[in-house]
């Protein structure tokens, strides 16, 4: 029989293979993600048992700062339209300047004896990145109308986060300092822009855009608890090219995501 820790560390394996991206597509593979989604849900809650004194379960809620990085990443784009008087789309929508979204999830860790952390975090994350919009094509001519604006990709994730670290006692304070991989799940994707040209005239963008489903990152936390209360800070470095597969040029663009939030132990 497994022990708890090994139970958990067994369901979050098993989810994450599922979930990947290399996986063998088959008919039942949608069957095969909400088996996965379960699996690290079923992975929250365990470890109530005999060992209680030594698991913890919180809730946190984040704000995060999300951007992306790497030769292909743009402070500065244009709308084009397809045709005069329709609605357009951003040139370069890949932004490196840093757009406000948030989150919510649920965590689930081990502390042991000698203060080490074991951990599964899982949740929701609406990330935003931001480029300005500078100039303005109407859909005919040959020239390019000076404008301003900005456009958002709004990135929707199932985001999970196995886990491991130390934890610090500073007096009534307590600190973890925790690192791992950040396994983000992408739901949807959408476009979201404007830009005013000089004469007043407002040109949009709204639309959906394909992006590589699981964006794999590196990442690091920090936690300071005070008895049930916590703040966290992280950092997750992504891997995955945004523009893989895209021709012409040099094509590569990477995520980084930020992250301020409150933490309540629950156990």
């Amino acid at each position: 029989m497994l022990r708890p820790g090994a139970s958990v560390l067994h369901f979050i394996f098993s989810a994450i293979f599922m979930l990947h991206p290399y996986a063998k597509s088959t008919p039942a593979a949608p069957h095969r993600r909400r088996t996965a989604f379960l699996l690290l849900a079923a992975a929250l809650g365990l470890g109530t048992g005999a060992q209680a004194q030594s698991w913890e379960s919180a809730a946190l809620l984040t704000s995060t700062g999300f951007n992306f990085r790497g030769p292909s990443a743009e402070r500065q784009s244009s709308i084009n339209l397809y045709r005069t008087g329709t609605t357009g789309y951003t040139n370069n929508p890949y932004g490196a300047l840093p757009g406000v979204g948030y989150g919510a999830a649920l965590q689930q860790q081990r502390v042991t004896r000698g203060k080490v952390l074991f951990g599964l975090q899982a949740g929701y994350e609406q990330l935003r990145s931001r480029v300005e919009n500078v100039l303005v094509w109407p859909g005919s001519g040959d020239v390019l109308e000076e404008a301003h604006g900005h456009t958002n990709l709004v990135l929707d994730f199932i985001d999970v986060h196995p886990y491991a670290g130390r934890r610090f006692g500073l007096g009534a304070v307590s600190l973890d300092a925790t690192g791992g991989l950040d396994l983000g799940w992408l739901l949807h994707c959408q476009e979201k822009g404007f830009a005013t040209a000089g004469n007043g005239q407002r040109f949009t963008t709204d639309l959906e855009r394909r992006q590589p489903r699981l964006d794999t990152r590196l990442r690091l936390n920090l936690t300071a608890y005070y008895r049930r209360v916590g703040l966290a800070t992280s950092y997750a470095h992504g891997l995955r090219n945004y523009r893989e597969g895209w021709v012409g040029g040099t094509n590569e663009a990477y995520g980084q995501v930020w992250r301020l939030g409150v933490v309540y132990r629950l156990l």
